[in-house]
């Protein structure tokens, strides 16, 4: 766009109603940094930490209560609740004051004596899913470690050397060896994809607005400085538009990186690339609707298309899980590869070459996106104008 050109003047006009409309001021900067902001105060801790916990010791014993300290003292536990009864647990869990009850049962410190292996039973919240797989992983590590090394102890009073007392104690092992994000860090994973799910609505809102607000004696002068030209009037429009979320955004996930302390991803250009195409692509899409639909009914569609995206791009559940309509829909949508490249750049840190398939897929669609938009307009701008 050159200075002079229609083109510019619709660029100039469009800034000018961002300072006049306090309304759009903070839908494009003040209602996005802090909805950014507070999602990632939520993953301040970054990993999940002193989840409460019930703890019925049957046993009473020496063994018994030195488990119960080992699990107060996992990082993922913290032993809150001492009940005598599982219906006392019981209503403690419903009432929502602890996630799981541990159970150690009578005889508990007999039967480890003997060579026996006493059940510890755990009884788990499992809808909070997040936090009954920490206290089940935590629970499990303290437990076999408790258990091998009375095993060890037991077998070094009866006689058998130290190494060979721990290798009996533990025939078999499975050594398991987590790929990517091993700590399993919460704002490393699901933090910035809710970051990102929080913008792209934001960005797709803007989008539908850009088009949407221009009604009436706004929608003449509009065309006045676009000088009836349709494609020169929505290119006025969105590229202000991108050049904001642009740059705005790509500051808010370096920050968001920054402050989460990621290591660097492996394609720094890759990423910033596929930012700008998925911004391109919402406010093309949200431009799109305000073309074919009132205002207020555009509005309703960014919501509905916006709020569940996020529950469709495999982030909380598995994509490949899902059945065939969800699963198309989901790869129908430019936040389901965009946040597939974070996820491969920034916590797999995988090759770029790996990672340039899901930046086509999310390209395709952005230019299918911004195609239909300008079409759309284009038609709506001529019907209006025989009207």
């Amino acid at each position: 766009m050159t200075d002079g050109s229609p083109s510019w003047r619709v660029a100039r006009r469009e800034f000018a109603l961002w300072r006049a409309d306090r309304v759009t001021f903070w839908l494009i900067s003040g209602l996005p940094l802090l909805a950014c902001v507070l999602l990632l105060a939520i993953f301040q801790r970054r990993t999940a930490h002193d989840l409460p916990v019930a703890v019925i010791d049957r046993d009473h014993s020496e063994i018994s209560r030195e488990l119960v300290g080992q699990l107060d003292a996992a990082a993922g536990l913290r032993v809150m609740l001492h009940p005598d009864s599982l219906d006392e647990a019981q209503s403690a869990v419903e009432r929502g004051h602890v996630y799981a009850v541990i159970e150690i049962p009578r005889g508990f410190e007999r039967d480890v004596f003997r060579g026996r292996r006493p059940q510890v039973g755990l009884l788990l919240n499992q809808q909070s899913l997040s936090a009954a797989n920490t206290i089940a992983r935590d629970v499990q590590e303290v437990v076999l470690t408790a258990a091998g090394r009375q095993s060890a102890v037991l077998r070094m009073a009866g006689g058998l050397p130290m190494r060979a007392a721990a290798a009996a104690a533990q025939p078999l092992r499975v050594e398991t060896r987590p790929l990517f994000n091993p700590g399993i860090d919460y704002g490393a994973y699901l933090g910035i994809a809710l970051l990102v799910g929080t913008l792209h609505c934001f960005v797709f809102l803007h989008g539908a607005r850009t088009v949407a607000a221009e009604r009436g004696d706004g929608r003449r002068a509009w065309s006045q400085a676009a000088r009836g030209r349709p494609w020169t009037a929505l290119l006025g429009k969105l590229v202000p538009a991108w050049l904001w979320w642009f740059v705005f955004g790509l500051g808010i996930l370096y920050g968001a990186y920054s402050w989460l302390g990621l290591p660097w991803m492996s394609a720094p250009w890759l990423l910033i690339a596929g930012w700008g195409v998925l911004v391109a692509g919402y406010l093309a899409f949200g431009a799109l609707l305000s073309s074919l639909l009132q205002a207020h009914l555009a509005y309703s569609g960014v919501s509905v298309l916006s709020a569940p995206a996020l529950a469709f791009s495999g982030v909380t559940f598995p994509l490949a899980a899902m059945p065939l309509l969800p699963r198309l829909y989901g790869e129908c949508l430019p936040l389901t590869w965009f946040l597939r490249l974070q996820t491969q750049l920034v916590t797999e840190r995988i090759d770029a070459r790996f990672a340039w398939p899901t930046f086509a897929y999310l390209l395709v669609l952005a230019i299918v996106l911004v195609l239909a938009a300008a079409f759309s307009h284009a038609l709506a701008w001529r019907k209006r104008a025989s009207a």
